[in-house]
C-alpha cells in the first residue's frame, strides 16, 4: 500500500516538476535579462558565503571551462568579483557584489510578480487549498532534509 502511494505521488510531483520548470525556466531568462547560467549563479551566490571557484561549479554541475567563462562575464558585468582565499592563495573565491545582489533581487521581484499574474487566475478557494499545499509540501521536504535532490 504504501509503495503504491509514493510510487503514485512520485509520479504525480516528477509530472508537475516537468511541466512546469521548463516553463518557468524559459520565461526566467526572459523576465531577468540574463541568461539562464548566470541566474543559477547568482541566485546561489546570494544565500552563500563566497564560494571557491571549484565548489560552486560543483554546487552548479558547470565545467571549470564553463566556470571561468561565467565567472568573465558576471565579473565583466560588475556582479562578482574574484578573490584569493586567505588561507590559501591558489583558491579564488567568488563573492557577489551589491550590484549582483541587486541583479537577483530584481529578477526574483520579477519572477514573482509572473508567478502571481498566473495565479490570480484560481478562484480564492482554491488559492487557500493550493496554498496549504506548497506549505506542507516544504513542510515535508524540510522535515526530511534528505529529499533535497
Amino acid at each position: 500500500m504504501i509503495d503504491d502511494i509514493n510510487f503514485k505521488t512520485s509520479t504525480k510531483l516528477l509530472e508537475f516538476l516537468e511541466k512546469y520548470h521548463e516553463e518557468l525556466i524559459a520565461a526566467r531568462s526572459t523576465i531577468a535579462g540574463i541568461p539562464e547560467a548566470q541566474y543559477r549563479m547568482l541566485f546561489h551566490l546570494q544565500n552563500s558565503p563566497p564560494m571557491p571557484m571549484s565548489s560552486l561549479g560543483n554546487s552548479l554541475f558547470f565545467t571549470k571551462a564553463y566556470m571561468t567563462k561565467l565567472v568573465d562575464s558576471l565579473a565583466k558585468d560588475g556582479f562578482v568579483e574574484r578573490h584569493p582565499d586567505p588561507i590559501d592563495r591558489r583558491v579564488i573565491n567568488i563573492h557577489i557584489t551589491d550590484a549582483g545582489l541587486k541583479k537577483i533581487q530584481d529578477a526574483n521581484s520579477l519572477m514573482l510578480a509572473c508567478v502571481m499574474e498566473k495565479l490570480s487566475q484560481i478562484s480564492p478557494k482554491d488559492m487557500i487549498d493550493l496554498h496549504s499545499s506548497v506549505e506542507k509540501l516544504l513542510e515535508l521536504f524540510n522535515k526530511y532534509n534528505k529529499l533535497h535532490f
